[in-house]
């Protein structure tokens, strides 16, 4: 992950992004890489978290022995952690995280929020996406958000160049 971060770090130091998302723990340990180097916000989710992980599969579990404390020390460090329900609200308090950093957004689409108001600005490629689908998504938030829509579309694409961060 040490490389990818670097990779973030240089892809975003020309043009950073307002906010960096991750997305899994992985993603998280570069994404706090190179957000702690350029000094930027990041926002972190973790889709699994490898305690539920661990407790269910036992030795049966693939994932390498040192995620859970990386995945600790992505929560310690981002600025938002963002849950998906109040169970993992529980699962990340009790791995000691501070749950006033931590905001639940359930998984779904509120049509009433995210209903077309009109004619849609073209899409542009967000950044580079991993071939794992662990990789961190830059998005620019919409310089003045319409009240209907007060979060910011993040499309979820490749760049035109087809580029790959390296492995």
């Amino acid at each position: 992950m040490r490389r990818f971060g670097a990779y973030l770090e240089s892809e975003w130091r020309g043009a950073p992004p307002d906010l960096v998302h991750s997305h899994f723990w992985m993603s998280g340990v570069a994404s706090l890489q190179a957000t702690r180097a350029l000094g930027l916000p990041l926002a972190h989710t973790y889709h699994a978290l490898g305690s539920v992980k661990r407790r269910h599969q036992k030795d049966a579990d693939p994932s390498p022995a040192d995620r859970i404390p990386w995945e600790t020390a992505v929560g310690e460090r981002c600025d938002r952690i963002v849950a998906t329900c109040r169970d993992e609200v529980g699962e990340l308090t009790a791995m000691g995280l501070d749950p006033e950093r931590i905001t639940v957004v359930p998984c779904g689409v509120d049509p009433r929020l995210f209903t077309p108001a009109g004619p849609a600005a073209p899409a542009r490629p967000a950044g580079p996406c991993s071939p794992k689908s662990d990789g961190s998504y830059r998005a620019r938030g919409p310089p003045s958000p319409s009240p209907r829509s007060p979060c910011c579309r993040t499309p979820n694409s490749s760049s035109p160049e087809g580029r790959r961060p390296p492995s």
